[in-house]
C-alpha cells in the first residue's frame, strides 16, 4: 500500500465511523418515540484498481411503524453504547494510521531534500 492510499483509507475510515456515530445519535434521540426503528450501519471495504481503498458506510433504515399501530421503538441502549464504543477504538486506529503516514511523508521529504 503507498503512503497515499494509507492516508485516504484511513480518512475513508474515520469519515465511515462518523456516519455510524450519527446514526446511533439520532438511534438514541428517538429512543422514546413510539413506531421508530432503530437504523443500522454496515461497513464494506472499497477497492480502487485492485488496491485497498478504505471503508464505505452504508445505512440500513427500517420502515417505520405507522402512526395508527402503537408499538414502541426498537432502540437497545446497550447495542447503541456498544457501537459508540467501537466508534471510539476505529477512530484511534484511524488516526493512527493518519500519524504513521504522515511521519513516513515527511521522513520521505527530508530524504529527498
Amino acid at each position: 500500500m503507498t503512503i497515499t492510499g494509507a492516508l485516504s483509507s484511513a480518512v475513508s475510515s474515520l469519515v465511515a465511523h462518523a456516519r455510524d456515530v450519527g446514526v446511533t445519535a439520532d438511534n438514541v434521540a428517538n429512543v422514546s418515540t413510539p413506531g421508530f426503528r432503530a437504523a443500522e450501519v454496515h461497513f464494506t471495504s472499497v477497492n480502487a484498481g485492485g488496491e485497498p481503498g478504505g471503508v464505505e458506510a452504508l445505512v440500513r433504515r427500517p420502515a417505520a411503524v405507522p402512526t395508527q399501530v402503537l408499538e414502541a421503538s426498537n432502540v437497545d441502549l446497550a447495542d447503541q453504547f456498544s457501537r459508540l464504543i467501537q466508534a471510539r477504538t476505529a477512530y484511534g486506529a484511524g488516526i493512527a494510521t493518519l500519524k504513521t503516514a504522515s511521519d513516513m511523508l515527511e521522513a520521505l521529504t527530508e530524504v529527498n531534500a
